[in-house]
């Protein structure tokens, strides 16, 4: 049960590298995977840091939401994106490789480390929440606009929101992911409507 939790992300981001067959992706999900290996060895080894539980929600979700979504998708992309020399679409489509290769480990590493035992928010949700994250951002890059950075805000809130409801009640917080995932589905279809007018 727990091979979706493992194999979902990096199995999605071969898969999304090899269907675009761009060099520079490769590197961006290698880079994404080497800088996650790094947050993982200096987490286990210096910090041993194991997150608990607090039966209080919104500590639980601010915290979820800045250590496993915000202080990621914003660091990562700042390294990467400082040494890469890209214009802003090679930008955009850079980010999901390079985010998929970092959540490869980070997600699993967070999921084993926060329970003991799995329900279907660790295993299922939480790794397509995080799929389902990068393709939202990279789109919303794309548009480029004031707008588009507050829907990446609103947006981003979501597998932090999944994460904690799924403490409370693992059905509704796979229903969120479901919704989370289809809103995906349905932005990715306007995109390339958009692409192709």
């Amino acid at each position: 049960m727990t091979l979706f939790l493992l194999l979902a992300i990096p199995l999605f981001c071969a898969f999304y590298v090899l269907h675009n067959d761009d060099t520079k992706q490769y590197t961006a999900a290698f880079t994404g995977f080497f800088l996650s290996a790094v947050v993982f060895l200096i987490r286990f080894f210096i910090f041993f840091s194991k997150s608990e539980h607090i039966e209080v929600f919104w500590i639980n979700l601010v915290r979820s939401y800045v250590v496993h979504t915000f202080l990621p998708c914003v660091l990562c992309p700042l390294v990467f994106f400082l040494c890469a020399k890209m214009n802003r679409s090679e930008k955009a489509n850079a980010y999901v490789p390079l985010m998929l290769g970092f959540f490869t480990l980070y997600v699993p590493y967070n999921a084993f480390g926060e329970v003991s035992v799995f329900s279907s928010v660790e295993l299922f949700a939480l790794p397509l929440a995080y799929i389902t994250l990068t393709l939202i951002i990279r789109n919303l890059l794309l548009i480029g606009s004031v707008v588009s950075i507050i829907l990446v805000a609103l947006f981003s809130l979501f597998p932090a929101l999944i994460e904690t409801i799924g403490y409370y009640s693992p059905m509704l917080a796979c229903t969120i992911c479901a919704v989370y995932s289809v809103i995906s589905i349905l932005l990715q279809f306007s995109m390339r409507r958009i692409k192709i007018a």
